[in-house]
């Protein structure tokens, strides 16, 4: 989906044109639960969160195709929601820091939690960035400030991560 396609189908959503959401829901849900995932480690909590930014994409102000790029914009509100859904969880259970407390076991999605326990923080932002959303390393490294070269080891070391994880 194109930029001018997402801010088209954010338009139509004004107009009350529900059935706009359908296209973003197909095209974007998995890897806003995937993205969430990464965040909150708990397969419900980022199903709840990703149904969310749908939600929240009807309520967005749009300005003639103010929204220049659409992929970033929604890894943006994927996790800012995430972290308000921790930080609301945190005040309604008496939140002690310990983040795997809540990490349920994920039947589907098992491989993936496994991978981020193994994954230094720079390394989950290229992971989701690169193997969830499809961003080039290249425009990874500019959006970083970091040099293509430190992106591309950063992806080598996922991948052996990864490698040693499941061989």
């Amino acid at each position: 989906m194109t930029n001018e396609e997402f801010n088209r189908i954010l338009k139509n959503l004004k107009k009350n044109d529900l059935a706009a959401l359908e296209d973003i829901y197909n095209e974007y849900f998995q890897k806003l639960k995937f993205t969430a995932l990464c965040i909150v480690r708990d397969n419900n909590d980022a199903y709840d969160i990703a149904m969310n930014v749908i939600l929240k994409l009807v309520d967005i102000p749009i300005y003639d195709d103010s929204i220049k790029n659409h992929v970033g914009f929604l890894i943006t509100i994927t996790r800012n929601e995430s972290i308000n859904f921790i930080k609301k969880k945190n005040r309604s259970l008496q939140f002690d820091g310990d983040f795997d407390r809540y990490a349920n076991s994920i039947s589907d999605n098992l491989w993936i939690k496994d991978i981020l326990e193994e994954l230094t923080e720079d390394e989950k932002d290229v992971f989701i960035e690169h193997c969830i959303w499809g961003i080039r390393l290249k425009v990874i490294a500019k959006k970083q400030g970091k040099s293509y070269a430190t992106v591309v080891r950063t992806y080598s070391s996922i991948k052996d991560k990864i490698k040693q994880l499941y061989s």
